[in-house]
Parts: structure tokens; C-alpha cells; sequence
């Protein structure tokens, strides 16, 4: 709001031509505004924002049978400080037979709805849980380390390849590590019981997640 205030937008039933309405109102929760100043966070006036507040309760519920082990997660986003820094907007994407657009209502039911995630969000509702940050990096330096070249070289060599394999695997993998695109996907580790000098495949070298975008628009 102008006045400084968090206001909530809600969808409700429209009369006119389309289908919905977006008002903004009183938040329903104001866990919605402590989330903000909990990550030092002050939007401009206006500034919309997308905000998850069931993120700690799924790591909870995600993480809670594991005894031993890492927990891998992958997904597109930025820390707090970017993902809600002025002049961003709103990151809600439709994705709608491989097109990508702002307009939540187009196609209702046949696209998908998303937006980035808030990783400071992850990484602080983690600690809550009792795991441990043991990497942070972006998709294309993490499969990289991995060793996903070597799979082309693989394919290369093996008796069944076609050119056709060859080239749609190629296409694919260029995709997943090019940084304009799916590359700079965000990649988070978190441990619980591990040794404290266990080696994890994937964050030998690379960018923090902490200081890349991990969301192109695609």
C-alpha cells in the first residue's frame, strides 16, 4: 500500500466478463508481514511479491524420517535481498503448451502456476528442522561437476547412438547447464548425521546460489 502497510491480494468470483477478480485487502495471516521483517525486508510502495509461508512446514515434513543423509533440493529462485528487491515485480508465471506468460487466469485449469522461491526462506526453515547447509550452487556447475559431460562422450562411443540420439541429448543437456536457462536453477544440500569433512558430488566448484538467479524466464 502507499502507506506502507501489506496488503494481501485475494481472488474472488467476478460478474463481469472474466471469471475472477484480484483485490487487495488486509492479509489474512500476519505471518505474511512478519515473514518480510524476519528477512529485513521493506517493499516499496506498491511492489508486489510472492510469498510461501508453507515452506517450513513441508521441509519439516520432508526431512523429518531422515536420520542420516542430504537432503537435494533444485529449484528456481533467489535469496530474500533479490527476490524481493525493488523494481523486481512479481515473479507468478503460467507456463501453458511451452509458453510462458503473467496471466494466472488464461487457460484456467490446462497451465501450470508458479513462482520463485524465496531461498533465504529454505535455508532459515532447514536450520529450524536440524539440518545442516553443506553446499550451495547453481544446476549447470552442479551436474558439470558431476560429470555430465562425459555422458556425451559416452553416448559418442556406444553402438545403439544415432545422430538423432546424439543431438536431442546434446540439446538437452546444453539446456540444463546453459546459465541463461535451466543452469542457473538454484541446487541446495542440506545434511543430517553426516561426517563433517564428507565429500558431496556437485559442489567442487560454481557460483553460490546465495549470489546467482536461479530463475530465467523460459
Amino acid at each position: 500500500a502507499a502507506d506502507g502497510r501489506v496488503l494481501e491480494r485475494y481472488v474472488t468470483l467476478a460478474r463481469g466478463a472474466r471469471p475472477f477478480d484480484t483485490p487487495l485487502a488486509e492479509p489474512s495471516t500476519p505471518a505474511l508481514e512478519a515473514r518480510l521483517a524476519d528477512e529485513g525486508i521493506t517493499l516499496a510502495p506498491g511492489q508486489p511479491a510472492e510469498i510461501c509461508l508453507a515452506i517450513d512446514a513441508w521441509l519439516a515434513h520432508a526431512v523429518a524420517p531422515l536420520e542420516r543423509g542430504i537432503a537435494l533440493l533444485i529449484d528456481y529462485g533467489y535469496p530474500a535481498r533479490d527476490l524481493y528487491a525493488a523494481g523486481r515485480g512479481s515473479t507468478l508465471r503460467a507456463y501453458h503448451r511451452h509458453r510462458v506468460h503473467a496471466d494466472p487466469f488464461v487457460a484456467i485449469g490446462r497451465q501450470d502456476l508458479t513462482a520463485h522461491v524465496d531461498l533465504t526462506a529454505v535455508e532459515r526453515a532447514a536450520a529450524r528442522a536440524g539440518m545442516r547447509e553443506i553446499g550451495t550452487t547453481t544446476q549447470g556447475p552442479f551436474l558439470a561437476d558431476l560429470g555430465a559431460g562425459e555422458l556425451l562422450v559416452g553416448m559418442q562411443t556406444a553402438a545403439d547412438t544415432t545422430f538423432e540420439s546424439y543431438a536431442t541429448a546434446r540439446a538437452a543437456l546444453m539446456r540444463m547447464l546453459d546459465p541463461r536457462a535451466t543452469g542457473a536453477f538454484a541446487v541446495l544440500a542440506f545434511e543430517r548425521g553426516m561426517p563433517r569433512n564428507a565429500h558431496i558430488p556437485g559442489f567442487a566448484a560454481g557460483p553460490s546460489a546465495s549470489d546467482a538467479a536461479a530463475r530465467p524466464d523460459r
